[in-house]
């Protein structure tokens, strides 16, 4: 038995951010805007400039970009350029390449995969969670049941037998604005409202914009799952799981679907209901052993990072008491979403993909 290699591509259903672990990019020091561009300037570039033309010694070396550099030279120093969303002063950065192209890491597309997996596991039965498996902090809380489920050490780890690489770069890159949105009363009525005060939920953000296609590669090391490998490293139960992951994907992705629907019907957020409707319409017309959906990294919400929706309600509701997620409120939960705003309305969610295997 061979190893398994997918040439894989992905189409984003949604804008994606993932950060970059930098600090945000501010306004005049790190980026210009002019008219309907923002210029993200090589610092260095326009600092060999400055020094070279004697700027410094006209201005001083802590002026901003628009004393050091004239509007038709933000271009020329510029290591990649954003549309302009007038009044923005600070930047959440998408991690980039070496050479300023947005990807997606394969740690990325992993993880989301492992908790499609763990939920598939959980599902059909492979650990009966009971409250005595839950770890006393958020940080284990789910160490024992993973322990379970993929192994107890890296090593052991039933996902080492599915590598998955990062993306290639891409020049597709976009700003957009991102609101924190809640459930709150209004009117004698729980509707999803921006959370206030506005400015301080609202944030600016570099994004790998809807329609993006990006190639990687994913590979199913069947050489660990070969008899003798498969006894020793207790692989034997776990590699269908692996081995099937993107119907397992799939399914995932329709849990999630199916309490978005129920969530954006409920609160009253119509163009996030067209949204997930038109998102399962793509699910319903996939090929599931070659296709499947994602959601991945920042912004997604506490579904689709969890194995909550795994969980039965007396499960559930000790989970959300025992780490005090809801706060108290004994509200819904969770109650906020993070969420793709134009023209002030609720347009969609972050972070959906479609792949393709070949």
């Amino acid at each position: 038995m061979g190893d398994e290699v997918f040439k894989a591509k992905i189409c984003t259903i949604s804008p994606v951010h993932i950060g970059s672990g930098r600090s945000d990019l501010i306004s005049n020091n790190d980026f210009v805007a002019d008219g309907g561009r923002i210029w993200v300037i090589d610092i260095e570039r326009m600092f060999e400039y400055a020094e070279k033309n004697g700027i410094f010694d006209k201005v001083g070396f802590d002026a901003p970009i628009n004393k050091l550099l004239k509007p038709n030279q933000y271009e020329t120093y510029s290591r990649y350029s954003l549309n302009n969303i007038p009044g923005t002063n600070k930047i959440i950065e998408q991690i980039k390449t070496t050479y300023s192209c947005p990807y997606i890491p394969g740690s990325s597309l992993k993880g989301a995969i492992r908790t499609a997996l763990a939920y598939a596991m959980i599902n059909n039965g492979v650990i009966n969670i009971q409250k005595e498996n839950i770890g006393n902090s958020k940080k284990t809380a789910c160490k024992f049941i993973e322990e379970q489920l993929f192994g107890p050490n890296a090593n052991q780890d039933v996902m080492r037998a599915l590598q998955v690489s990062d993306t290639e770069g891409t020049k597709s890159i976009a700003l957009d604005t991102v609101v924190l949105y809640s459930v709150r009363e209004r009117a004698g009525d729980n509707r999803l409202i921006p959370k206030e005060p506005r400015n301080n939920y609202t944030f600016a953000m570099e994004v790998i914009p809807k329609d993006t296609e990006l190639s990687f590669d994913i590979k199913i090391d069947n050489y660990l799952f070969r008899d003798k490998n498969s006894a020793r490293l207790n692989f034997d139960s776990k590699k269908v799981w692996v081995q099937n992951f993107p119907q397992h994907c799939n399914d995932f992705a329709q849990t999630i679907i199916d309490e978005e629907l129920w969530f954006y019907d409920t609160y009253r957020a119509p163009r996030m209901r067209a949204f997930y409707e038109n998102l399962e319409g793509q699910l319903q017309s996939l090929n599931r052993e070659k296709q499947f959906l994602l959601q991945i990294s920042w912004g997604t919400g506490w579904w689709s990072k969890t194995i909550g929706q795994a969980l039965d309600d007396e499960m559930f509701d000790y989970v959300i008491h025992k780490f005090d997620l809801d706060k108290g409120r004994n509200t819904v939960f969770p109650k906020t979403r993070r969420i793709i705003e134009r023209g002030n309305v609720a347009e969609m969610p972050l972070g959906w993909i479609k792949v393709d295997l070949s």
